[in-house]
């Protein structure tokens, strides 16, 4: 399932650093491609707009963009080093990789095994090159990143649903919430660069979704599973 990705940061800048809520860190069998996202790409930063309930609402929508998107990345990283190493470009299939590995290492029968949303790239006998030690790895981390992926999707998406049904009373709590004339244009901003912010997250989460499912189709077909 995306591997020649873009993975830029370019998170929007606070004009007060204080003002910025700290992030909480913690394919049908069509070949995956990875989209470019350019400029669009990047960690999702939210500010304070003064109302506890949804500067934490805003927080928890970055966490779990967040956590999703660095799934995404090891993922399309994943994927990305795997065909290089089995000397593919970035138009090359997972078939491809699998079949030049099968080319190099014929005395080993290599294949693809998928259980549930979870899978591995199995050696017999036991892989002992270091390529393919390494191969493995990759395949490893690319089914966490594709596991991350699509845990993460249908809750944010949920949490984001929540908050932009709601934008209108969202602007008039935090309108009320201000104490003097100069917090109120302060965190009213905040609030349209947060809602900005949660925009994107939702169209980069969309994407990553769409990614990780063509990845999970390519795979299965690999491993022989029909739906």
């Amino acid at each position: 399932m995306s591997f020649l990705f873009c993975c830029c940061s370019c998170p929007a800048q606070a004009e007060n650093p204080a003002e910025r809520q700290p992030l909480l860190q913690p394919q049908s069998a069509r070949q995956f491609r990875p989209e470019r996202h350019g400029e669009k790409c990047g960690r999702c930063v939210v500010k304070l707009v003064g109302v506890p309930e949804l500067d934490q609402s805003f927080v928890d929508i970055a966490d779990t963009f967040n956590r999703q998107q660095e799934g995404h990345q090891a993922m399309t990283q994943s994927v990305r080093r795997l065909k290089s190493s089995a000397g593919g470009g970035p138009g090359s299939s997972l078939s491809d990789c699998l079949e030049q590995m099968k080319k190099e290492h014929g005395a080993c029968n290599i294949s693809i095994q998928m259980k549930g949303y979870d899978f591995s790239l199995v050696v017999q006998p036991d892989a002992t090159s270091a390529k393919l030690l390494e191969a493995q790895e990759q395949v490893r981390r690319a089914s966490q990143g594709s596991k991350s992926v699509a845990a993460a999707g249908t809750k944010l998406q949920e949490m984001i649903s929540s908050v932009l049904q709601g934008e209108a009373l969202l602007s008039r709590r935090v309108k009320e919430a201000s104490q003097t004339y100069q917090e109120q244009v302060r965190v009213e901003a905040n609030l349209r660069d947060n809602l900005l912010e949660v925009r994107r997250a939702r169209e980069l989460s969309a994407q990553y979704r769409k990614e990780a499912g063509a990845l999970l189709n390519e795979v299965a077909q690999l491993a022989g599973i029909t739906p």
